[in-house]
């Protein structure tokens, strides 16, 4: 949910419901500059690891490495 802070740092939620739907990530990243396709597959391994740790905690799988 995207949110913003007011000036008494209290969190103004958005009220409608934001997506992101990505067919082809690895496609999309490679589409942007070079730049910015580092700073997306940063953010893309980061997410694979959350997923990774989620699996662990809810499932008790572990893991090596997420493809």
């Amino acid at each position: 949910c995207l949110y913003g802070v007011d000036q008494d740092g209290k969190k103004i939620f958005d009220s409608t419901d934001q997506r992101i739907s990505v067919i082809d990530l690895m496609q999309f990243i490679g589409s942007l500059d070079p730049a910015d396709q580092a700073v997306a597959v940063d953010g893309f391994n980061k997410v694979q690891e959350g997923l990774g740790i989620l699996a662990q905690k809810v499932k008790g799988w572990t893991f090596e490495t997420v493809e």
